[in-house]
């Protein structure tokens, strides 16, 4: 990592008029995917490129002393483009599950913050371990349910949680597991009226069965879909275990085997017009039966949530022309962006930012995204 920011910082020297350039990050705007000062990051320059979506683009914004600014091109030349409920829609769809994504933002890890006082205490105390927790749930049913509010929350560099101001859709649960003995465990997320599971049948540790199910409203659980011995987890063994709605794509894994279903609206929540109590409580939750549990890390993440501040493409979609993007920072709530100022035309982009250069201790490659249906990484 290194020597290859060394050969980063060369190549400028050498020749920064062609190549590129360094810039400095100035704003929380693109939180948590950089960092405010001291962090920069190098531009490869690319005059009148056209970029692809979720590329981090470099510009000058049209306001007074705002300087270059980086954003994501989420809106590409020709489309319509409208932010509503915090999801983007191009021509007025989600995206589906074929588009890569960023990488969503967490907001609970339990390597950084302790199970204790974020998920609500089982019947039964956890006792620490070398490596996380454990829970005895022998003959009986314990319930873990994320205590704080799902909001856009984020964490800083430094494993410092940031509380955020808004109540978000698209959440995600995911963790390193150990089975031990024979029942059920699973993860449940909640949204609007509607609960969704990923329910796990277990044989001497082993995972025989797994569904990807629903419930609407107060209807049966329905499933979605499922698989008999999922992965190749053994007895003992830590098990990757994730359930994940993003864009009303539901993506489940199991020891390295995916599931995943789209649905094409939640069902409301009946009376409720309350926008801080649009969904059903809790958001998050975990369940466990008959089985001891090793949690080895649990995470909770979001994905982004776009607020609807600024007056373009927010109360109706913007057609965008032939050479103009629509540029979102990540840390919606805090960014100035194309919901202000507007479209961005493509002879105005720079370039794109493709590495964090400084801290050293920070370097980083930058622009990478993930598939939905790809394994996650803990």
């Amino acid at each position: 990592m290194l020597l290859a920011t060394l050969a980063v910082l060369l190549a400028l020297a050498v020749g920064r008029t062609y190549i590129g350039d360094v810039y400095p990050v100035q704003s929380t705007s693109m939180e948590p995917t950089l960092h405010a000062s001291p962090e920069r990051v190098f531009v490869r320059y690319e005059r009148g490129f056209t970029p692809r979506r979720f590329d981090l683009v470099v510009f000058s914004a049209p306001a007074p002393d705002s300087g270059a600014v980086v954003k994501r091109a989420a809106g590409l030349p020709g489309e319509s483009v409208l932010l509503s409920g915090g999801d983007l829609l191009i021509e007025g769809r989600r995206l589906g599950v074929e588009v890569p994504r960023p990488m969503p933002v967490v907001i609970f890890d339990s390597r950084i913050e302790p199970l204790e006082g974020n998920f609500s205490a089982p019947t039964t105390p956890m006792e620490p371990a070398p490596d996380g927790w454990g829970l005895d749930a022998r003959g009986r049913r314990e319930d873990l349910a994320y205590t704080r509010r799902a909001r856009d929350d984020r964490y800083t560099s430094d494993g410092i949680h940031v509380p955020g101001r808004h109540e978000v859709n698209d959440l995600g649960i995911e963790g390193r597991f150990v089975f031990k003995g024979s029942g059920k465990f699973s993860l449940r997320l909640s949204e609007e009226g509607d609960a969704f599971e990923l329910e796990l049948d277990l044989r001497d540790g082993v995972v025989l069965a797994a569904r990807l199910q629903r419930r609407s409203g107060m209807a049966e659980l329905a499933v979605l879909a499922s698989v008999d011995r999922p992965g190749q987890a053994r007895a003992g063994e830590p098990c990757s275990v994730r359930l994940e709605n993003v864009d009303n794509i539901l993506i489940a894994e199991v020891a390295g085997q995916i599931l995943h279903a789209s649905y094409e609206t939640n069902t409301p929540l009946m009376g409720v017009v309350d926008e801080d109590h649009r969904h059903l409580q809790p958001r998050v939750h975990l369940a466990v039966a008959e089985i001891e549990l090793g949690i080895e890390r649990l995470l909770v993440v979001r994905d982004f949530y776009y607020t609807v501040q600024g007056p373009i493409g927010t109360g109706s979609p913007v057609s965008l022309g032939p050479d103009e993007i629509f540029a979102l920072g990540d840390n919606s709530a805090d960014s100035r962006d194309s919901r202000e100022f507007g479209p961005i035309r493509l002879v105005e982009l720079a370039g794109r930012a493709t590495r964090v250069l400084w801290p050293f201790s920070a370097a980083r490659h930058l622009g990478g995204l993930r598939s939905l249906l790809s394994v996650a990484e803990q």
